[in-house]
């Protein structure tokens, strides 16, 4: 009976995932020359589904991750607004656009400031209870990072301590300034790359983060080259090394 019931969570969490929605883009960056940001969220399922819009504030940490919290001393909350307010019915297989406004920047430092929008869809089905198997609601949740960079903002970043572990590199990578580094890591040997990741970012208020990142399959690491190469939606900066086993 447990193995069954673990199938059915399965195969419930399953569908919920092939019929969630999908927001584009990604992220985005607002300062006082670009201060709108638009998202697409479309609807792939057969049925109307109501989403409901909020900010949240996530800090990150060492490890790369974010966590949720209330307390953050740069969210961009108070100078942001979207539209529309509070929630967005989305047709089945339609889509619909969320609209972030940059309001004010005049008491901010310089820097750059972060906060989540939140988009979120609960599933329409109430719980139940059938024999053995409850069924409950399933709520599906999307942040993506709005940043907003205020006046004069600077940043350096440095590829600090590289070790193997196994198949794959631990890669600390640190930023220094009042702004997020974000862009993508590059290693290559004897002129191939052998491991690659993309949209690495390293926000304000971090020094530093560790990436593991798996390697080539069969390549044996002699004399190889780790590089950082910054976004050109987030600066130019670029930083690499060279290591010799």
């Amino acid at each position: 009976m447990k193995n069954l019931l673990f199938l059915i969570v399965i195969l419930l969490t399953s569908s919920v995932l092939a019929n969630s929605a999908m927001v584009f883009p990604k992220r985005a960056m607002l300062d006082s020359h670009n201060r709108y940001a638009t998202f697409t969220v479309y609807n792939p399922s057969d049925r109307d589904v109501q989403y409901n819009i909020s900010f949240v504030d996530r800090l990150q940490t060492e490890d790369g991750m974010t966590h949720s919290t209330e307390s953050f001393s740069y969210s961009a909350q108070k100078n942001l607004r979207y539209s529309p307010r509070k929630k967005v019915m989305v047709k089945s297989r339609g889509k619909k656009t969320i609209r972030v406004k940059l309001t004010k920047l005049g008491q901010l430092t310089d820097g750059e400031y972060r906060s989540y929008l939140n988009i979120r869809a609960a599933d329409r089905a109430q719980s139940s209870q059938e024999g053995d198997v409850k069924h409950s609601a399933v709520s599906m949740s999307f942040q993506i990072p709005v940043l907003l960079r205020k006046g004069k903002t600077h940043a350096a970043a440095e590829l600090g301590e590289i070790t193997q572990a196994g198949n794959a590199l631990l890669i600390e990578l640190k930023k220094q300034g009042n702004r997020s580094i974000y862009g993508n890591i590059i290693i290559t040997q004897d002129d191939e790359v052998i491991a690659s990741v993309k949209s690495i970012a390293v926000y304000a208020e971090s020094e530093k983060r560790t990436i593991n990142l798996p390697i080539k399959e069969g390549v044996i690491l002699k004399n190889f080259t780790v590089e950082f190469i910054e976004d050109e939606s987030s600066g130019k900066i670029k930083a690499s090394k060279t290591i010799t086993i």
